[in-house]
């Protein structure tokens, strides 16, 4: 997880309180998603409450976190989890799952050249150790060459997720493995993450989640939606940033597999970007970086100022004049989120990967959209 969706741990659990306040009561079924719900949990590292998660809208969870040392041993930061917390999810039929990152480029560079098997093998322990059902792997740290090796990361990370899904599943066929990817892959953009080889790693997971919960940072440079469903701005240097053109890179790059793809969005609701801007339209250029504001903040700005909807990015947003400049406010209200998961059903993807569940804040609003889009598939024209 990198350092900016930390940050917005603390505007995200304020804006979900508030709408605890309508919480229904927890269904006690098994799950009857057609789609895979992924969550990650918890945001706040190292506790275990689940008092407001509605399990029947779930089908994993994975908790934080394995660290991934450079001798090919595997830290517990947290611990094991308590057996009462795996109890309780296997009782509604969840699965749950480990997260597995390194906190630094060096520790990565050494054991996917030296020790690859080894931190396989800690990992399987740990799975085993802890009753749980699979791992979920997140290293944000690999860079296309190998600092160990000289050579490039790709053939390593192809030879670990081999390694990997071959051990889980002679270990148990029912053990799930997933990749929490980068975000932008084209090598049309800077930054983007081109040294993998995804339609061989396709074949070593059951699931790979592009990581697109901040697509935009408030740095962008333009008024935007941080995670836009289309209509994205582009530049001599990126691609548009918005869900259609990220993914659409990953459909081509994997080829006839998107029942493995889960679209990584932010769980809801989610804290909004507020801009200073030049003027007032859409995507205009912003005069220095957005500043990111609590979801009920963005709602009540948008009360105030006339809330105005994007039919490109499928974002809420308002905008309003300040002396010689305008403020533009851009947020997921939850007709954005639920154009999200509706675009999962129209492309066939295999379901989301949630960031990230609170355990005790979790707004019921998010399990009935949830459940109304996965739990009986709707259609509605493709946008």
């Amino acid at each position: 997880m990198g350092l900016y969706r930390r940050n917005l741990l603390q505007g995200a659990l304020a804006g979900a309180g508030a709408l605890l306040a309508q919480r229904k009561g927890k269904s006690q079924t098994a799950p009857a998603m057609q789609k895979t719900v992924y969550a990650w949990y918890p945001a706040r590292f190292g506790t275990w409450n689940t008092a407001a998660i509605q399990w029947d809208a779930i089908t994993h969870i994975c908790f934080r976190t394995l660290d991934l040392q450079a001798d090919g041993t595997v830290a517990k930061p947290a611990g094991n989890p308590p057996a009462a917390f795996v109890d309780e999810a296997h009782a509604h039929g969840v699965k749950v799952c480990v997260l597995a990152w390194s906190t630094n480029q060096r520790n990565t560079d050494s054991y996917l050249a030296n020790h690859p098997s080894e931190i396989v093998q800690g990992m399987l322990a740990y799975v085993r150790e802890n009753r749980l059902d699979g791992v979920s792997y997140d290293d944000e740290m690999i860079r296309a060459t190998n600092g160990v090796t000289g050579g490039p990361s790709g053939p390593l990370v192809n030879a670990l997720f081999k390694t990997l899904y071959q051990e889980f599943k002679s270990a148990s066929a029912d053990y799930h493995v997933s990749f929490a990817a980068p975000p932008v892959i084209s090598a049309n953009d800077r930054f983007g993450s081109i040294w993998f080889d995804w339609a061989a790693l396709a074949g070593s997971v059951d699931a790979i989640v592009p990581m697109l919960y901040t697509a935009n940072p408030p740095s962008i440079g333009w008024a935007t939606n941080a995670q836009p469903l289309a209509g994205s701005k582009q530049t001599g240097a990126t691609v548009p940033r918005d869900v259609v053109t990220l993914m659409s890179d990953y459909y081509a790059a994997m080829g006839d597999q998107k029942s493995k793809l889960l679209l990584g969005v932010n769980s809801f609701p989610w804290p909004g970007y507020e801009f200073r801007t030049r003027a007032a339209d859409r995507l205009s250029a912003t005069a220095g970086a957005g500043k990111t504001q609590p979801f009920d903040y963005m709602e009540s700005q948008a009360a105030i100022y006339g809330k105005r909807w994007d039919s490109r990015q499928q974002s809420a947003w308002y905008v309003y004049q300040d002396g010689d400049q305008f403020v533009q406010g851009w947020y997921d209200d939850d007709h954005s989120w639920a154009a999200k998961l509706d675009y999962v059903n129209q492309e066939g993807l295999g379901g989301v990967g949630i960031w990230v569940l609170d355990g005790l804040n979790d707004s019921p609003q998010m399990w009935d959209l949830l459940r109304a889009n996965f739990g009986a598939l709707k259609t509605s024209p493709r946008l």
